[in-house]
């Protein structure tokens, strides 16, 4: 009679490699993990990771929860970026500073070039509690209703 496997009786114990497919998937998931973070901004320094805070909405800094309206709060910051012509959001302060200011409920101004309309889209992105603030239907309406509206000239000189 053949044997298949060890031998019980020598003390040996069968140990179970995970199959080649489960490997593949596992790595794949890693991998993707990975690039997930990296287009999150997320990278590792001296073993810490670091967050792109100036963009994150407060239950993001102190409990590091992601959720769309998380990334609602991120779009807000995005189109301030726009009507600064690209400033980095609390340009003036520092990292903890700015997590002091948005744990406490600040937000950033509104730019001199951005129309009232605009700014009050980015308001409602910047609601302290999610589930308050605009939704991407709500905002993709808004959007445009701008874009069908009359334009808007500012004096962006002086």
């Amino acid at each position: 009679m053949e044997q298949k496997g060890p031998d019980p009786r020598h003390g040996e114990k069968h140990k179970r490699k995970p199959s080649k497919k489960k490997v593949k998937e596992e790595k794949r998931f890693s991998e993707g993990e990975h690039q997930l973070k990296a287009l999150r901004g997320e990278r590792k320094v001296g073993g810490h990771t670091m967050l792109p805070i100036r963009w994150m909405p407060p239950e993001s800094i102190m409990y590091r929860k992601f959720t769309t309206e998380s990334d609602v709060w991120s779009l807000g910051v995005v189109l301030w970026e726009i009507f600064t012509y690209g400033k980095q959001p609390w340009y003036q302060l520092s990292n903890n500073e700015v997590i002091e200011c948005i744990t406490q409920g600040r937000v950033l101004q509104r730019p001199r070039t951005c129309p009232k309309e605009v700014y009050d889209l980015m308001l409602g992105c910047w609601q302290r509690e999610p589930h308050m603030r605009l939704n991407i239907k709500e905002i993709h309406a808004l959007l445009l209703n701008l874009a069908k509206a009359s334009p808007v000239y500012l004096d962006i000189l002086g």
